[in-house]
């Protein structure tokens, strides 16, 4: 693997935009947690998961546009200032449920831009996409590293709202406590 640059960044869920999106902005990324970064060290490439032997970053993962089509999944945020995010928001998109906080963003050098598949350039519909239109272009096949070169990885940690987190564990454990008392 080629020499990259390795940046820590450490926010909270609730500061993450103004911390984490500025590093972001301008670039394509692929998304991945600490299991799979070790591997694409280990095998020198970014696997696209068409035949489901990865972990999915998230639950409807699997059925996605890229996946289906055997292609590396990415974020392209080279136009980001004033996307529509629909219903996503990037709490959710860039800090997938089973990453446990520590999402890992590797940044890709613009040699791999023409090779990309961009949504607008899709001759079939997109039907199975679960990202703001826009926010998701592809790579066809697996991307080598070596050639390909990723010129940043941000390790970011995303630290939970404590407070929030232990009020609903609080509140929870007390609507448990007076549901099953008996009743008179």
């Amino acid at each position: 693997m080629v020499k990259i640059t390795i940046k820590k960044i450490e926010c909270s869920i609730t500061n993450m935009r103004e911390i984490l999106l500025p590093y972001l902005d301008g670039n394509v990324f692929h998304v991945t947690d600490r299991k799979g970064y070790a591997g694409i060290k280990v095998l020198g490439k970014i696997k696209h998961n068409g035949n489901g032997e990865l972990r999915p970053a998230f639950p409807q993962s699997p059925d996605c546009y890229g996946n289906l089509n055997d292609r590396v999944c990415l974020f392209d945020f080279r136009n980001f200032p004033g996307w529509d995010w629909g219903l996503a928001t990037p709490e959710t998109l860039l800090n997938p449920p089973n990453y446990n906080n520590n999402p890992i963003f590797l940044i890709l050098s613009e040699k791999i831009y023409p090779e990309l598949k961009l949504q607008s350039q899709e001759k079939k519909p997109i039907t199975r996409t679960h990202v703001p239109y826009g926010l998701e272009c592809w790579f066809p096949g697996d991307i080598d590293v070596n050639k390909f070169q990723i010129t940043t990885v941000y390790c970011a940690t995303i630290i939970q709202n404590l407070e929030n987190n232990l009020g609903r564990r609080m509140e929870a454990a007390h609507k448990k406590l007076f549901n099953n008392l008996p009743k008179d």
